[in-house]
């Protein structure tokens, strides 16, 4: 890489405005130019929203990204007491984790929580844990997305690494 070619990165790549990119960075920018290709070829599909999970730093009681999906699954599965494969009032489930679920986590106003609203709402949960306990950690950016969209050639995170 040329010397100009480098120049561009690290003003594009360097968060933290040391002048250095640390592997964090490199990947976050990788995220970042994945997300404009999606946008360019595949409008509709959702961003892809990756941890980057090089850090050294660790946060004793946090979630990954990976847990907050498994929680989610088992969560519908717990408390989706009328097979709708959503969560509302007709569960009829009394429980007050239950309950700050529907209270906080219907982002569309629509009277039931989807999947990815469960998890977008563990996510930012996890979050406020993180500022709270852990505020080196970084933020949790999780792909919440379930359903299944078609995108020929995007990548996962696991590729971007």
């Amino acid at each position: 890489m040329t010397n100009d070619k480098y120049e561009l990165v690290v003003a594009h790549c360097d968060k933290n405005g040391n002048g250095d990119l640390d592997i964090c960075e490199i990947f976050d920018c990788s995220v970042e130019c994945e997300n404009i290709w999606r946008t360019e070829h595949c409008p509709s599909y959702t961003k892809a929203y990756c941890e980057c999970d090089f850090t050294n730093v660790v946060c004793p009681g946090s979630w990954s990204c990976a847990e907050i999906t498994e929680i989610s699954f088992d969560v519908m599965v717990h408390y989706d007491e009328n097979a709708s494969g959503t969560l509302s009032w007709e569960d009829d489930v009394v429980d007050a984790h239950f309950e700050s679920v529907l209270e906080n986590c219907d982002f569309d106003n629509d009277g039931v929580i989807e999947i990815s609203e469960l998890c977008m709402c563990l996510t930012l949960t996890e979050n406020d844990y993180r500022a709270e306990y852990c505020p080196d950690y970084g933020v949790a950016y999780c792909d919440c997305t379930f359903e299944p969209t078609a995108c020929e050639g995007k990548k996962d995170c696991t590729e971007l690494e």
